[in-house]
């Protein structure tokens, strides 16, 4: 999962290794994604901002290395999932953007799939669970 966000907003998320489970997300993390969706996805920033906003209250969740549960509902998820896709393609498709930022971006991308990935595999264990 993408950890870390440099010190400006402007600059890509550093990237960690640490796996986590794919609802946990730094608010390095959601801070780029607020990032990224704010210019032309504004209704999905502000539902990723509430969250950084409801993080911020809890003063143990003020590091951006802190990683935070999140709880959304899928079509949320699956909207930010496509405003990130195209955003992802956009940004890969241009000269504009340093190579770091665009990997950072395909990573926050990552995170969010793999988090959207969860929904899937909770519906095929309640279909199997339907089918026995």
């Amino acid at each position: 999962m993408c950890d870390q966000l440099s010190k400006t907003t402007d600059q890509p998320p550093t990237i960690d290794s640490v796996s986590t489970a794919p609802n946990y997300f730094s608010l390095g993390c959601l801070e780029f994604s607020f990032h990224l969706l704010r210019s032309q996805h504004p209704t999905l920033a502000l539902a990723v901002q509430n969250l950084i906003a409801k993080a911020r209250l809890n003063p143990i969740n003020n590091s951006r290395e802190k990683v935070l549960l999140i709880k959304l509902e899928v079509q949320l998820v699956s909207n930010i999932v496509s405003a990130l896709s195209n955003i992802a393609e956009l940004v890969a498709n241009t000269n504009d953007r340093n190579k770091e930022e665009k990997v950072a971006i395909h990573q926050v991308l990552l995170d969010w799939l793999l988090y959207a990935q969860t929904f899937l595999n909770e519906m095929n264990a309640l279909t199997i669970s339907d089918e026995e």
